[in-house]
Parts: C-alpha cells; structure tokens; sequence
C-alpha cells in the first residue's frame, strides 16, 4: 500500500518542529489488493493505524521520518513502529547523499507535478475545503504509487537537481526496489472508514 497525509499545523507552528504536535487532517491510502484509494480522517486514525500494521509493506515519500510521527500520538497502544515502511526519499538519500523532492522526482520520471504543497493543505483544512484537501493527498498518494512503480519497471528513475554552478539538469538514478505483496489485512482495519 502506499500512504501519505496532511497536517493540521504547519511545523513554524508547533514547539520544536515536532511533527508528533502536527495533528492529522487527512490521510490517503493506495492499495494494491484492492485498487482503490481509501481517504481517512482524524477520526479514523485508529482504522488507519490498524491497517498499516496490517500491511506487509507500506510505501511512502519520507513517511518514516513524518507521517508515522504525525501518527504516533494517534497510536494508543499499538507499536506504530511495527510498520514495515520502504520509503523513496531514504533510498534515494541514500543513492545521491542529498535529500530530493517528490515535486522534482516526478516532474523528471514522469512529467507530473504536484497539486499543491503542504502548507496550502493546511490552508484549505483550515477554510472545510476537505474535497481540496483530499484531491492534494490523493495525488501526492498517486505520483508516489507512480514513481515506485515506474522505479520498480524500469530499474531507474529521473532527477531534477541543480549542479554546483546553479543550474537545473535531469540525472538518471538506478534504483532497486521491492515489489509490494497484497496487504494481510484480516480483521485489521477491513472495513471502511468513516467519512467524518
């Protein structure tokens, strides 16, 4: 399955930039068993926490260092590190020694770019804009998908980056990633989630 989610506060807005105090507003899951993206609020943290531990693997864009954090006080008793994660941006950290961009991975890889950021998520949270704010995560949700996928095909992916004299270049980026097994899902978080 492949996760990403929005917060309720920016980091300028919490002590120490702790995404732990960021507070979930939405959250969008992409599953490979089912073909469907499933949207999850607040409200359904607990759903959602369940079926990530149910998964046998969860993909993400910097979802270790971030959306697992946003989700930890949400945790209760369950070990949220538990979570059997392959996330892109440690990868290919890993392979460039720099972090990257979603936005610059797949403008590369696939001619696509993000619908918005996360602060303009934040915004339209804020103003009940929750048909906006769901389009946003379930296209970031989408381009992961894409990009793992594209990775996964074809050994390789495209970065945008700019050289030490400031100019913008794509590099190819060999990369080796796993292929996602249906989700063990069981009993744990089958059923949908509700919508409020």
């Amino acid at each position: 399955m492949v996760l990403d989610l929005e917060t309720r506060r920016a980091f300028a807005e919490v002590e120490g930039g702790r995404p732990d105090l960021l507070g979930l507003s939405l959250a969008v899951v992409w599953s490979y068993e089912r073909e469907a993206f499933t949207p999850y609020f607040e409200g359904d943290a607990g759903a959602l926490i369940d079926r990530l531990l149910g998964a046998r693997l969860v993909v993400g864009f910097n979802h270790v260092g971030f959306d697992l954090e946003v989700l930890r006080p949400y945790a209760e008793h369950r070990e949220i590190d538990g979570v059997r994660c392959f996330d892109l941006l440690v990868d290919l950290r890993s392979r460039l020694g720099h972090r990257v961009s979603l936005e610059s991975c797949c403008s590369a890889t696939l001619g696509s770019r993000k619908a918005g950021d996360g602060l303009q998520a934040i915004e339209w949270f804020r103003q009940g804009r929750l048909a906006e704010l769901e389009h946003y995560c379930r296209e970031d949700v989408r381009l992961t998908r894409d990009l793992f996928d594209h990775g996964r095909s074809h050994g390789q992916i495209q970065v945008r980056k700019r050289s030490p004299s400031g100019e913008w270049h794509t590099a190819t980026v060999p990369v080796s990633w796993p292929i996602p097994d249906a989700e063990a899902e069981g009993s744990l978080g089958g059923g949908s989630p509700s919508s409020t």
